[in-house]
């Protein structure tokens, strides 16, 4: 991703490395650089769930959305499995985020 961004012209790019979710990306990436703004790069289905993550650790986000591994084309029923399986499990993990948050999760103090 790194050598895509830049690619794009994106050439100061943070890539944290010690998380195994997207609250602990969030968490450590706060705690790793001091800015209170970052471009967010993942794809539609994880944006909303990342960008809430940043923000209950003190950083805002510039969406950018990233292509899709799959082409979004609705005829083909492997790739509408796929689809409805990433949107299902995004929404049950916002839902659980709320509701329950994750242990070794807790924002950062910034």
């Amino acid at each position: 991703m790194a050598k895509w961004l830049q690619k794009k012209g994106i050439m100061w790019v943070v890539a944290e490395k010690n998380s195994f979710n997207t609250c602990q990306n969030a968490k450590y990436t706060a705690e790793m650089v001091n800015v209170r703004q970052v471009i967010l790069v993942t794809d539609a289905y994880h944006m909303n769930r990342s960008r809430r993550q940043f923000a209950l650790n003190g950083v805002a986000t510039i969406a950018s959305v990233a292509p899709l591994p799959k082409a979004n084309d609705w005829q083909h029923f492997d790739q509408n499995l796929q689809h409805s399986r990433r949107a299902l499990y995004e929404l049950l993990a916002f839902a659980r985020d709320v509701v329950k948050p994750q242990y070794d999760c807790q924002p950062t103090n910034k």
